[in-house]
């Protein structure tokens, strides 16, 4: 599977959907739909997409989920700044699950920054 539903504490969305290679979870909506559908009725789901979109502007967007289904029209871009708390804990779930992942996408700067837990945006 090209993607991972995970509970993050810390985070202030329900659920995170990271990205586990190239290919964008968003091609998944089915899937995540379903099993999203076992997990809660109403939530707001993270998308972190550093493994198919990089570490730039375009990284994260958040989605509401509601009677098994998304709401497209809620899709938007956040903006998590270098350094908050919430950035810092889903860096450290790629650092702490760098070996599973397939990272071919992400230049070897920040290769190297998710694997010393230094991950910042470059």
């Amino acid at each position: 599977m090209d993607f991972e539903i995970k509970k993050i504490n810390g985070i202030e969305q329900d659920f995170v959907v990271f990205s586990t290679s190239y290919l964008n979870p968003f091609g998944h909506l089915k899937i995540i739909e379903k099993e999203l559908k076992c997990k809660k009725i109403r939530c707001i789901v993270l998308f972190d997409l550093l493994l198919s979109n990089g570490n730039g502007y375009d990284r994260y967007y958040e989605l509401e989920f509601e009677n098994s289904s998304f709401l497209k029209e809620t899709l938007k871009i956040i903006d998590l700044k270098k350094g908050c708390k919430q950035r810092m804990i889903l860096n450290k779930y790629y650092h702490d699950n760098f070996e599973k992942f397939d990272t071919e996408i992400l230049s070897n700067a920040t290769k190297f920054l998710v694997q010393k837990g230094a991950l910042k945006r470059v």
